[in-house]
C-alpha cells in the first residue's frame, strides 16, 4: 500500500507504553480485530488515528499489520532484534536433556513461555542458554540485590561474556550494559525508560510478578523475547 498508509510505531517514555498512529480508513478496518490487544484511543491528528498499546503487545500487533501486507513503520527502532555485538558462548557448560528439552519447548513457543523445575535442577542455566541462542540485549530481573551478584557472576562464570558488557541497576549502582541485572524494585522504577534498550526478558522467581506493582515490569517492556523463571 502507499506509504501514507503506513501504521508508524512510536515509544513514549513518559507513559511507557507504544503509541500508533494510523489512517483512519485503515483503524476502521481493523479496529474490531485488534481489540484484543487493549488498543486505547487517545484521538485524530490530521486523519490519522492515534491509539497507545502496552509494549507487551507491541509486537503482536506489528507482526499483524505485517501479516496484512502492510508497511510499518518503527519510528524509534524499538522492535528491532538489538543483537549483541558479539557471539556469547556457554563455557564449560553442557545442557542436561531435560534442561535442553525446557530450552527447545520454550523456542517453538516463540521464545516466551515460563521454565518450571524443582529447584537445584538448572533453571539459570537454561536462560544463560536461552540468552546465547538469541543474542540479544538481555535484561534480567532478580528479587534481592543479593541475587543481583549471584546472576553477574554465574553469567560470568560459565559464558564469555566479559564483566563490562554486564551492568547492574539497583539501589547503589545503576550501569546500563548489554546484559543487565536489576532487582524487581528498580526495574518497577527504571522500566519506562530502559524498556527500548533490550530484547530479551529474563525474570526471576517469577511468581513475585503478579504482583500490582511488579507485573508493570512484564507489560510495560518491548522485549520480543521472554522467560520466566520458577521453583516447580
Amino acid at each position: 500500500l502507499f506509504e501514507e498508509y503506513a501504521p508508524v510505531f512510536e515509544w513514549s517514555t513518559s507513559k511507557g507504553v507504544v503509541r500508533i498512529h494510523v489512517q483512519r480508513s485503515l483503524y476502521n478496518a481493523f479496529k474490531d480485530q485488534l481489540r484484543k490487544y487493549s488498543l486505547k484511543y487517545v484521538g485524530v491528528t490530521n486523519d490519522k488515528v492515534i491509539l497507545e498499546i502496552l509494549p507487551f503487545y507491541a509486537h503482536d500487533v506489528y507482526e499483524y499489520f505485517k501479516n496484512h501486507d502492510l508497511n510499518v513503520i518503527d519510528a524509534n527502532n524499538i522492535l528491532s532484534e538489538k543483537p549483541l555485538v558479539f557471539k556469547p558462548e556457554l563455557k564449560n557448560v553442557t545442557l542436561r536433556e531435560y534442561q535442553e528439552e525446557a530450552l527447545n519447548k520454550w523456542i517453538e513457543n516463540r521464545c516466551r513461555g515460563i521454565i518450571a523445575l524443582p529447584t537445584g535442577s538448572g533453571k539459570s542455566i537454561i536462560a544463560i542458554a536461552a540468552l546465547v541462542k538469541t543474542a540479544v540485549r538481555t535484561l534480567i530481573v532478580a528479587y534481592t540485590k543479593e541475587q543481583v551478584f549471584q546472576w553477574r557472576d554465574f553469567i560470568l562464570k560459565n559464558t564469555n561474556i566479559p564483566s563490562h558488557m554486564i551492568g547492574l541497576l539497583y539501589s547503589e549502582e545503576k550501569k546500563l550494559a548489554p546484559i543487565t541485572i536489576t532487582t524487581y524494585q528498580s526495574g518497577f522504577r527504571n522500566i519506562n525508560t530502559i524498556s527500548p534498550y533490550f530484547g530479551m526478558l529474563v525474570v526471576d522467581e517469577v511468581h513475585h510478578l503478579p504482583a500490582e506493582k511488579f507485573k508493570y515490569i512484564a507489560l510495560h517492556t518491548l522485549a520480543k523475547y521472554r522467560m520466566g523463571l520458577s521453583a516447580a
